[in-house]
């Protein structure tokens, strides 16, 4: 970049011989050699402009893609709590779209300060050698203007942060529009949502235009000042070379050295508001980056003895979403290693967030969640989790083959270890059946395969796991009767030696459990073996006759 500005000022400068050696005082010799040394200076100038831009490019993406980096690991390091208070679409918007402001101000800052600043340092120098009150003029009539254009670029910051919040609604909004696009069809509300996502883009529109014209308000001004230190060194320059104190070649290339320093003056006047336009996007993006976790690992974790053995036990445990009514309250029970604990009871009792309080989701406000009779919030939190699988009512498949999907939380698993898994899940069979087998793509969310073949790959990742812990979410209530028996059939042989603790809608599927829990808004009501609450003639026993009549 000092090259670029270097050749600059060297092409301006080269006009003063040019002037007197070519049209004042005639040189054959200065008619060839001046003309091949600004062809040499701009040769020279394209190099050294070619380099920068690619250099500069280079800076810019790797300074941008290390931020998103540190962004995505920030939030996958979130706090579910957090993340369940954002939409996705601002998330993804923040990472990819205030990503490019970012860099889009990098590059031109960089840029600006670099080779405009030394481009105009050295027009200036040529300004004051040739005449340095010429100069002083030229400076004088730029500078207020100078200052004027860096508060009128501090406008497009608030015009810059209205527009990106609402890139990120607009994001959020066909997110949501994309996957709901079955519900959208089938009440018929597209024309619902091509309005309300028109609204958003209109919205956009005018905070864009805002912005627009903030930031390129510095030009025109830039512009007419241009125009006017041009002015005002003519009329100078006239009257010094009127009474004969300034030559022509002199005030030719001063002219020429301040016209050139105008275009650079420009340049770094857009710049002022670009960089407020990125700032406004690295807060953004520095918003999230700078939320630190409530769950982490502790520092020094305590030691946990192996093999786990997947004993599990509450303590007083009570806990609540941020300052809500409580979910959980007072719930003290034992889980013994390898022992299966059904959960039942009506919907909002807090059958899913007791589950959730295992692997650390969430933290319990007070009492005590153990494991192997240590502290969960004592243990290295990835320790922890290796300890536990999970089969939710609704897996989700990352858009990647079958055989990734089974591996994923074993990603060095063999081939012949995977296929071992799904065979344990009964999903060996329906994959070789698919087009490309094991390397079949799954599509997003698992949108090529059926619920049953969905939940049988989930099992089978649980199964290649091999954890001590496993917790079932409902994990045969969205099935159809032929889908539940196989995926229930996969489910005994996923179960056996592990900890188990399953919530289940269908009553029929926790009966063989050594213990059942019963909640209900959120305490602990009943707790026993099926035949003994029975007996007890309470909430169960009701919930299990209800269940019996609807499907009698």
């Amino acid at each position: 970049m000092a090259i670029v500005a270097g050749t600059t000022a060297l092409t301006a400068y080269m006009l003063d011989p040019a002037m007197e050696q070519i049209f004042l005082k005639p040189d054959a010799q200065a008619l060839l050699v001046i003309p091949l040394l600004v062809v040499g200076l701009s040769v020279i100038k394209a190099v050294a402009s070619y380099v920068q831009v690619v250099m500069m490019s280079h800076i810019g993406q790797s300074i941008v893609a290390r931020l998103q980096c540190r962004l995505v690991r920030k939030l996958l390091a979130a706090d579910l709590s957090w993340i369940g208070q954002r939409h996705t679409g601002t998330l993804i918007s923040s990472l990819i779209n205030d990503a490019q402001k970012v860099q889009d101000a990098t590059a031109q800052v960089m840029t600006a300060i670099i080779r405009d600043g030394l481009t105009m340092i050295g027009l200036v120098i040529v300004m004051f050698y040739q005449d340095w009150a010429l100069a002083s003029i030229g400076i004088f009539v730029v500078l207020p203007g100078a200052i004027a254009i860096q508060k009128l670029a501090g406008k497009t910051r608030s015009a810059a942060s209205a527009s990106m919040k609402e890139t990120g609604t607009l994001t959020a909004l066909m997110d949501d529009a994309l996957k709901g696009l079955r519900e959208v069809r089938a009440y018929g509300q597209e024309d619902h949502e091509v309005s309300r996502i028109g609204n958003s883009i209109e919205k956009r529109l005018r905070h864009v235009m805002a912005t627009i014209k903030a930031k390129t308000l510095g030009g025109p001004v830039a512009e007419a000042l241009s125009g006017a230190g041009i002015a005002a060194a003519i009329i100078y320059a006239g009257w010094r070379g009127m009474e004969g104190e300034l030559g022509l070649n002199n005030f030719v290339s001063f002219l020429a050295a301040m016209m050139m320093a105008y275009q650079p003056m420009r340049a770094i006047a857009n710049t002022f508001a670009r960089l407020h336009e990125g700032a406004v996007a690295a807060e953004r993006m520095y918003e999230i980056i700078d939320t630190k976790p409530q769950i982490n690992s502790p520092s020094v974790p305590e030691s946990v003895h192996k093999p786990v053995t997947g004993t599990i036990s509450f303590r007083q445990a009570s806990f609540s979403y941020s300052d809500q009514d409580p979910i959980l309250q007072d719930i003290t029970i034992d889980m013994p290693s390898g022992t299966t604990t059904a959960i039942v009871g009506p919907s909002g009792s807090g059958k899913s967030s007791l589950l959730n309080l295992i692997p650390r989701f969430f933290d319990v406000v007070s009492g005590q969640v153990l494991v192997d009779n240590i502290d969960v919030r004592s243990w290295d939190l990835t320790e922890l989790r290796k300890q536990i699988a999970i089969v939710a009512q609704k897996p989700f498949l990352f858009d990647d083959t079958v055989a990734a999907n089974i591996a994923y939380g074993q990603p060095q698993a063999s081939h012949e270890e995977i296929v071992s898994a799904a065979q344990k899940a009964a999903a060996h069979e329906f994959i070789m059946q698919l087009p490309e087998g094991y390397q079949t793509l799954v599509g997003e969310s698992g949108s090529r395969l059926s619920g049953g073949q969905q939940q049988r790959i989930a099992i089978a990742r649980a199964m290649l796991k091999d954890a001590p812990i496993l917790l079932l979410d409902e994990a045969t209530s969205a099935l159809d009767n032929a889908s539940e028996r196989i995926v229930q059939h996969a489910l005994q042989t996923l179960m056996r030696g592990r900890t188990t603790i399953l919530i289940a809608h269908r009553l029929s599927t926790v009966a063989h459990a050594d213990q059942i829990l019963v909640l209900k808004d959120g305490k602990l009501h009943e707790q026993g073996d099926h035949e003994s609450l029975l007996k007890k003639q309470g909430i169960y026993a009701e919930l299990f006759r209800n269940a019996h009549e609807k499907t009698s």
